[in-house]
């Protein structure tokens, strides 16, 4: 049987432990769970555990001073895994990435941030990052804007802080919000 949430996240967190990986500023009380079930040779999210052969865990970093800390993509953390239903040492664990840099949250700047105006500007010339939107869809519609910090999958030890405009179909695109001439 694919384990439960609960059991997931706790061998998770053990197989992160034995080999001796961080999880000192992820945001373990916050998991993105996803439960998966085999569709040909493809894993695909399904709604319930009764139909899942698989259970994937997304870990992403805790909010910094009250702003969410987003990745490129809404649903991949920086650390992820994926758990069969099997008890079988060595088949259990289908998937591990670990792709979690250090951030000295001591080290800050101070920078200019650009006015929510301008970043929308630079949103409607196309000037940002679409982290989820439609394939071929070029109208969107907006229904909030706000700051958050953006946690590159990339070797980076500094958060970007970021305008992130959201919509609907689940509609997110990042504007980096500090003002020229950074």
């Amino acid at each position: 049987q694919t384990p439960t949430r609960e059991q997931a996240m706790g061998e998770f967190l053990n197989t992160l432990q034995s080999a001796n990986l961080s999880t000192a500023d992820l945001n373990i009380a916050k998991p993105l769970v996803t439960y998966l079930k085999l569709a040909g040779s493809a894993l695909v999210p399904t709604t319930s555990q009764s139909q899942a052969d698989a259970v994937q865990i997304d870990l992403f970093r805790k909010d910094v001073d009250g702003f969410r800390v987003l990745t490129s993509n809404p649903d991949t953390g920086l650390v992820r895994i994926i758990l069969s239903s099997s008890r079988v040492p060595g088949k259990r664990i289908l998937f591990l990435k670990y792709n979690y840099w250090p951030v000295d949250m001591k080290k800050t700047g101070i920078y200019k941030l650009k006015k929510s105006s301008e970043a929308w500007e630079e949103l409607q010339q196309g000037k940002a990052f679409f982290a989820s939107a439609t394939q071929n869809q070029t109208q969107f519609t907006i229904t909030g804007v706000s700051l958050a910090y953006y946690d590159s999958l990339d070797t980076q030890y500094f958060l970007q802080p970021v305008f992130v405009f959201t919509g609907e179909n689940k509609f997110q695109a990042f504007v980096p919000a500090i003002a020229p001439p950074w």
